[in-house]
């Protein structure tokens, strides 16, 4: 009887330690798959947001561009001022509108046309001082 119990004993011992070597490897295989998936993830994020600065960039430059540019652009609004202003909000997505604005700070023209009577913000007509 001694013999058996000793034997049950050493039985359960093995499947105790079979267990929680099992576990320590389980365990170190999760963290591994974990550090793993975090890393791709982080390169991923870095990725995209690399992709978003070249995007910027490049629409930056072409605004820049375009700004430079700006300063010949005819403040009677004639035809051809319209069409590169329509032009420009074309080929720069970050762009909804492009306006000529006088020194009373009135919107002569746009990238949709000209207005006529150009187009005065109420801030401006409030603060005639």
């Amino acid at each position: 009887m001694i013999q058996g119990n000793h034997s049950l004993t050493n039985r359960i011992k093995n499947i105790i330690v079979a267990w929680l070597i099992s576990s320590v490897l389980f365990g170190l295989l999760a963290i591994f798959v974990y550090v793993q998936q975090k890393d791709a993830a982080k390169q991923s994020v870095q990725a995209a947001s690399e992709l978003i600065r070249l995007e910027l960039d490049s629409q930056l430059h072409n605004i820049d561009v375009f700004l430079k540019q700006a300063e010949q652009l005819d403040i009677h609004c004639d035809a051809s001022t319209i069409t590169l202003m329509r032009e420009q909000v074309f080929v720069n997505p970050a762009l909804s509108e492009i306006g000529i604005v006088d020194q009373q700070g009135r919107l002569l023209c746009n990238s949709f046309g000209r207005l006529t009577p150009p187009y005065k913000p109420l801030s401006l007509l409030n603060n005639r001082g």
